[in-house]
């Protein structure tokens, strides 16, 4: 799963956090950023326990991405880890890996994939 984090197209930086946040590895712009692991930890977990969004309340986001003008952090969870990386929009392929797309017929890992 970490080789999705290292080296995607448009890719500023990568954190691996483990299920409390710590940070496992880290890469580029969010080497070592503990404050945006911190914030993101706390964002999963108003998502995960809140009614905010409709639909079952069992039901759990596969992949979370926060877009901002000139880049976006995408967030997935898969076997008890919290993997982000941060994309810069105007590449192309970034905005296929915000779609779920990774050029070559991959994708972007979710929580349920058993692959990893």
């Amino acid at each position: 799963m970490e080789k999705y984090c290292r080296n995607q197209p448009g890719q500023l930086g990568f954190l691996l956090l483990n299920e409390d946040g710590a940070v496992i590895s880290s890469d580029g712009d969010l080497q070592n950023d503990e404050k945006t692991a911190d914030i993101i930890m706390s964002l999963l977990t108003l998502c995960q326990h809140s009614d905010i969004f409709p639909g079952s309340s069992d039901e759990q986001f596969k992949r979370l991405s926060l877009t901002y003008d000139n880049h976006a952090y995408i967030i997935a969870m898969s076997n008890r880890k919290i993997y982000i990386v941060k994309l810069q929009f105007g590449v192309k392929s970034a905005e296929d890996i915000v779609s779920g797309e990774i050029p070559g017929g991959s994708h972007f890992p979710s929580h349920d994939d058993d692959s990893l």
